[in-house]
């Protein structure tokens, strides 16, 4: 057993830090990092008793004793304890006599330093153990951890949507055939679940339901939530759409991009699905039907700018007449809208970007060239002639980033 003489020290930072977000589910918003990723980042991980504190008091922050009970891993092999190993955490740390933590350490510069201790429970300690290895493909472990999706134990149900949250959505998706439809059917219809969660599990009730998770889905969208921003809407209506397909995508024209500007949240909610929509869709409503709900969008003040720019990236130049009418019309306030029409019209003209590394490769640029009709590429650099006159500076700084041949 190697014994560290240095002073244990204590870095501030809780077992699932807010600090260490990463975005990849496209509906599950900021994730915080899994136990996992944590476990295999960790030099030390190790499972201790809890046996006394010392209260901390004026600059004193206190301490408190741990028993080592098990090693649990850690990248660094030759750090090896004993069962009875004690551990004294230069901080004040609550828990009950004899209750079990976590610790994650690392070792610096000859100094053992240990995150904030986590109290588990036996569920909590069981599904560590038997959770795969972070170095196992992604697919792999996502479905190990789709047993435990709202498990009654705190951390677990936490750490599992932190699994998910950081998972990328086509990995998400090629694992649907592994979904317990009931299961999800129970989550989303229960008021207990919380609204940052829905987003998930609206989506991956789309990926498997059926006719009855659509009317759910649907009622889930019309149900009065009390968040001023309305978490889990986005994930939901993707997971409507995937299933009530361009029917559903007919009524929440309607119904939610009426032009309504109370309607913010869903119009925002329902962008976000018809972009996942286009890229993970698995093509259940036609591209040009998306297009056409996305245009609903331009009558929307506070979102024109970003449909704008989907339109863009989508190659619907069927809009540049009436962006230009949108850019007389809007006045010299509303800037964003007016760069959004400005880079529309480079991207319809042809312009690539000037920035190295960004954008498509060559190939495909070329390929892009060449489906685009040439009385596009005519008619988007006459309206460019026109708001260089109407809107200079604008198209001046546009033309720091996009190049026309």
């Amino acid at each position: 057993m190697r014994q560290l003489t240095t002073k244990l020290v204590l870095v501030v930072i809780g077992v699932l830090s807010a600090a260490s977000f990463a975005i990849a589910c496209d509906f599950c918003g900021p994730a915080q990092s899994p136990l996992g990723e944590k476990l295999a980042k960790s030099d030390v991980v190790v499972l201790a008793k809890w046996v006394s504190a010392i209260p901390a008091k004026g600059a004193s922050q206190g301490s408190t004793k741990f028993v080592l009970v098990e090693q649990l891993g850690g990248k660094k092999k030759e750090l090896k304890f004993a069962a009875g190993y004690e551990i004294k955490f230069p901080r004040e740390s609550r828990a009950n006599p004899n209750e079990r933590c976590v610790l994650f350490g690392f070792d610096r510069d000859e100094e053992l330093t240990w995150e904030t201790p986590q109290p588990v429970t036996d569920a909590a300690i069981a599904y560590l153990r038997e959770a795969p290895p972070f170095d196992q493909p992604i697919r792999e472990r996502l479905v190990y951890f789709l047993k435990h999706l709202e498990s009654p134990d705190p951390l677990i149900s936490m750490d599992v949507f932190a699994e998910f949250g950081c998972a990328p959505s086509k990995d998400v998706i090629a694992i649907a055939p592994h979904f317990d439809r009931t299961r999800l059917r129970e989550i989303v219809a229960s008021d207990k679940t919380s609204s940052a969660r829905l987003g998930l599990y609206g989506m991956m009730l789309g990926l498997c339901g059926d006719k009855s998770a659509a009317r759910l889905l649907r009622e889930r969208l019309d149900r009065p939530q009390k968040d001023q921003y309305l978490l889990g809407l986005d994930g939901m209506t993707f997971g409507y759409l995937l299933l009530a397909g361009s029917a559903g995508l007919d009524e929440l024209d309607k119904i939610k991009l009426n032009g309504d500007e109370k309607n913010f949240n869903h119009c925002n909610a329902t962008m976000s699905a018809l972009r996942v929509m286009w890229t993970d869709g698995q093509d259940r409503i036609p591209r040009e039907r998306l297009k056409q709900s996305m245009r609903r969008l331009l009558d929307h003040p506070q979102l024109a700018d970003l449909a704008i720019a989907d339109l863009a990236r989508w190659h619907d130049w069927t809009v540049m007449d009436r962006l230009m009418e949108m850019h007389a019309s809007v006045g010299k306030t509303d800037k964003h809208i007016r760069v959004a029409i400005v880079h529309y019209m480079f991207t319809a003209a042809g312009g690539e970007s000037k920035r190295t590394g960004v954008g498509k490769s060559q190939k495909k640029v070329e390929q892009i060239k060449a489906e685009k009709p040439a009385a596009v590429t005519a008619q988007a650099k006459a309206h460019l002639a026109t708001l260089r006159k109407r809107d200079p500076t604008i198209v001046q700084n546009a033309e720091r980033f996009f190049r026309l041949d």
